[in-house]
């Protein structure tokens, strides 16, 4: 009998540091990832009462509530972030509360994966890597940014200082992998190879 079985954008690679702690990297699997959208003077109130928290409301701006992450995108959009498996649930939650408002929510967890990108030189390796200004005078802890790093589009996040979640599309999860090793390869971040087949485009359930 075959059985079913989630495999993540990058279960093909294996976490990476560099040997004096200047840099860690890893995939965070399944992280619940919803889209919001609506106008805040229509939706605001509900959706805060829903999420527990007050949606942002300025550019690069985050709020942490009970219930999930939020991340401003757009004047109408915030990204919810979630712990795996919640999200179907808070999605539920907010179409009812939001329901005969125009709004819009959309589950994409299966479509993004998050890598977390860690250590003292976080922040200078990604500098090679993004035209926005990341001296911490510019870009502070608790900011996000949809932004190019190299050639692909994430959500950057310095959830913490010294501590980015970059959340990217499966399809070009491996590369960006790729291109932050190199970035750290003058601290010693090295490209291992990959575990078996590298997946560009995943399907999130094969057989076992």
């Amino acid at each position: 009998m075959n059985l079913l079985k989630r495999v993540s954008a990058l279960s093909h690679r294996s976490p990476a540091a560099t040997t004096g702690g200047e840099l860690r990297l890893g995939e965070m699997p399944f992280v619940g990832k919803l889209v919001l959208r609506g106008q805040p003077e229509l939706i605001g109130h509900e959706a805060n009462v829903a999420l527990a928290l007050d949606l942002p409301k300025s550019v690069r701006g985050t709020a942490v509530g009970g219930k999930a992450f939020a991340i401003w995108t757009a004047p109408d959009e915030w990204w919810l972030l979630t712990r795996p498996g919640e999200e179907v649930g808070l999605a539920a939650t907010l179409r009812g509360s939001l329901a005969g408002r125009h709004h819009q929510v959309a589950d994409i967890t299966d479509y993004y994966t998050t890598i977390k990108f860690e250590g003292p030189k976080a922040r200078e390796a990604l500098m090679k890597l993004m035209t926005i200004d990341l001296h911490p005078r510019a870009f502070k802890v608790g900011e996000a940014v949809l932004a190019l790093v190299g050639r692909a589009n994430p959500l950057v996040w310095l959830k913490a200082e010294e501590s980015f979640e970059i959340h990217i599309r499966i399809s070009m999860a491996d590369y960006l992998w790729c291109a932050l090793c190199e970035a750290g390869r003058e601290w010693g971040l090295d490209v291992p190879p990959p575990n078996g087949e590298v997946r560009l485009h995943l399907p999130h359930l094969e057989t076992a």
